[in-house]
């Protein structure tokens, strides 16, 4: 049985999103956002910094609501050293505000009065971000789907930063497909950039889904705080 997860870290703003292309409605996480400066003009990039607690609230509220059981687990230092006399105190700032947040979590489980609620521990989870050795996908160009035609966007500079045209110069379609490729390589075999990527998939598969080869990385162990949240018996959904 997989259980539910919600997975804290470097807090981000998160903002509801509308695509222009297809109109999908989503929520989105910034971890850093472009301003420019009010007294020199300068621009710049600024990292945010928000509460952890408030930035995954909702996706506690659903995971409170929707299970019987779930965990909260708040990602660690890669370090594999640990001062067994304190494994679990903090050992960075992000550290410390991951820790708190989980037991900010946890006293609001044992007010509800209906759940079962263990103590923070340190564990490691599995991340299942696996990448493919074989193929990969190109950032820079894409095709169009109406004719074939490959085609690096236009970058144009907008009141919000800079955006991205994505109007096919043969038949003016605005329908398109990433560049995929077959066989990764430093640069794109189609327009030369080297803004490619390796495909990567969260999952447990064997093989990779688009070439199917099984030349894939393997699952990594994270350290993290667990926190397990079990409802009651009388409560159970």
């Amino acid at each position: 049985m997989k259980i539910p997860k919600l997975i804290l870290s470097r807090p981000k703003l998160v903002i509801d999103t509308k695509c222009p292309k297809c109109h999908s409605m989503d929520i989105q996480a910034l971890a850093n956002v472009e301003l420019t400066c009010k007294n020199c003009k300068t621009k710049f990039t600024s990292d945010v910094q928000l509460n952890i607690v408030f930035t995954t609230a909702k996706k506690f509220l659903q995971l409170r609501a929707n299970n019987n059981e779930f965990w909260v687990l708040g990602k660690r230092d890669d370090s594999e050293v640990f001062n067994t006399d304190e494994m679990l105190k903090p050992r960075s700032k992000m550290e410390d505000d991951i820790y708190h947040s989980m037991l900010a979590y946890k006293r609001i489980c044992e007010m509800e009065g209906c759940y079962d609620v263990s103590e923070v521990t340190n564990d490691y989870d599995i991340d299942y971000k696996i990448r493919c050795n074989e193929c990969g996908v190109c950032f820079n160009c894409v095709i169009c789907t109406r004719c074939g035609e490959r085609y690096t966007p236009e970058k144009i500079n907008t009141p919000q930063g800079v955006q991205r045209r994505y109007k096919c110069p043969k038949c003016s379609s605005r329908d398109y497909t990433r560049t995929y490729i077959n066989k990764i390589a430093k640069v794109c075999p189609g327009c030369g950039s080297n803004n490619i990527q390796k495909t990567s998939f969260s999952s447990d598969k064997k093989q990779c889904p688009r070439c199917h080869s099984e030349n894939i990385t393997s699952p990594k162990k994270v350290p993290v705080y667990k926190l397990i949240v079990q409802r009651q018996g009388r409560f159970k959904l």
